[in-house]
């Protein structure tokens, strides 16, 4: 999980950059500098397939329910997705979160490189954690599909080439050295 945890004492603290100013315009530079940074990961990470970004302000108490919420669906991603595909990201700042095209506190954004992103629809969908899971895999795109066979290795490379045409690519990968 990828935590992007820009908030208001980052902007007042000696995160600003140096020289003359007033805080106002620090603060806004501050912003725009992180705005700009998490927009980058998101659309020039080559590694990146797709990044689920929730906006939470955490001022009025130590975790809002729905980051309590959000976390569950990141953990519940990280059982139905052993390769990482799926990225959880966590923005506190307003400002930052407007870059992403977030708007209300406790909402949820889809980042794919494909197609448009999404952001969850909480007046279509009950906002839980196993809900925010489904909508994620259900909309998420894959360019390359990682197949992990286990014993019965020729029924799943079977399974893959009767939807059609496919480039296999055997690679050795190891989660552990990323």
């Amino acid at each position: 999980m990828v935590v992007v945890a820009v908030g208001d004492a980052a902007a007042g603290s000696g995160a600003a950059p140096a020289g003359g100013g007033s805080d106002g315009e620090k603060t806004r530079t501050v912003l725009r500098r992180d705005t700009a940074h998490l927009r980058a990961h998101l659309t020039h990470n080559p590694h990146l397939q797709q990044a689920v970004v929730g906006y939470f302000q955490f001022n009025s108490s130590p975790q809002p329910a729905g980051y309590i919420t959000f976390l569950l669906s990141a953990l519940h991603a990280l059982r139905r997705d052993h390769q990482g595909e799926v990225r959880f990201a966590v923005v506190t700042n307003q400002a930052v979160a407007e870059g992403v095209s977030l708007r209300d506190d406790e909402s949820v954004y889809l980042h794919r490189r494909l197609n448009s992103s999404l952001v969850f629809p909480r007046t279509q969908r009950n906002f839980t954690a196993q809900a925010v899971c489904d909508w994620v895999f259900e909309n998420r795109e894959s360019v390359i599909r990682w197949i992990q066979p286990t014993r019965a290795k020729s029924y799943s490379l079977e399974a893959e080439l009767q939807k059609g045409p496919a480039l296999l690519t055997f690679l050795p990968h190891n989660p552990l050295t990323e």
